[in-house]
């Protein structure tokens, strides 16, 4: 990629992230915070502010280490922002209530796993307590609340009964019982394109099996070579499209006819998708 070429998509990213970066702020003062009307805050509404949170943060990341040319670890961050961008586009597509809720409770069940493993009395427990250097006494305390034996049957009861899965392994898209991968669900949302790019050209560094292309090895000789080399081109037209698709998704799911109109209007004069 060009100097020039390259500086210009950049710019562009930067300037469509901007853009991203307020749809936060006008879902609350225009839908959430509106005087006319109390707005009904839902599982579906923290999900999808959350979800746009995630992947407006992990967009900073990339450009600030683009702009820095340091291009270790831009797949990784690609890598999240594509899956918090299908799974947005999977619950805006159809019964978004449902599958932020199945997201939610779903989410909780990992935490519970996870508290588990830390809890756990062999020596497998006791080495990651170690490891993350915390007892199991402070592990108890700090999670005291959401550890109530209640409240995880509430939500484990709630993920089988309400959600309607079949048992908690399930994954929380796999509402129909077909899509239980992350491949399928692409494939659902016409978006195996975007899966193949990401997870088989792009999953090299997030598997770390990209740490022999890092090194220079010669006769008694082991060097790092220099990571200015990568061509951030993919990463950034890969990206920009994702945060294009993003703000059109919300301002339309939202009923934001005028910021999508002048969303638009800022791309035709920017003459790019």
């Amino acid at each position: 990629m060009g100097a020039s070429s390259g500086g210009k998509v950049l710019r562009f990213l930067s300037k469509v992230y901007k853009e991203a970066d307020l749809v936060l702020e006008n879902i609350f003062t225009e839908v959430f915070q509106k005087d006319v009307v109390e707005y009904d805050f839902t599982y579906k509404d923290a999900v999808i502010t959350g979800l746009i949170e995630n992947i407006l943060n992990h967009t900073k990341s990339i450009i600030i280490l683009i702009e820095n040319s340091h291009h270790t670890s831009l797949d990784s961050l690609l890598r999240t922002i594509f899956e918090n961008y299908v799974h947005l586009r999977y619950i805006l597509k159809d019964d978004s209530e449902l599958r932020a809720k199945s997201y939610v409770y779903s989410t909780r069940l990992s935490e519970f796993q996870m508290i588990d493993k830390l809890k756990e009395q062999s020596l497998i427990g006791r080495k990651i307590r170690d490891f993350v250097r915390v007892s199991l006494e402070q592990i108890t305390q700090t999670y005291q609340s959401k550890t109530d034996p209640s409240r995880r049957e509430r939500i484990e009861k709630r993920y089988i009964n309400d959600i309607g899965m079949k048992r908690l392994e399930q994954k929380w898209y796999n509402l129909d019982g077909k899509t239980n991968s992350f491949k399928k669900l692409c494939k659902s949302l016409d978006l195996e394109a975007e899966y193949e790019i990401v997870y088989s050209i792009l999953s090299k560094e997030v598997h770390g099996k990209d740490a022999v292309d890092k090194l220079e090895i010669q006769k008694y000789y082991v060097g790092v070579k220099n990571s200015d080399a990568k061509d951030t081109e993919l990463h950034i037209s890969l990206l920009t499209l994702y945060l294009i698709e993003l703000v059109r998704l919300i301002y339309k799911h939202y009923g934001m006819t005028n910021r999508l109109k002048h969303f638009n209007t800022m791309l035709r004069l920017h003459k790019r998708y």
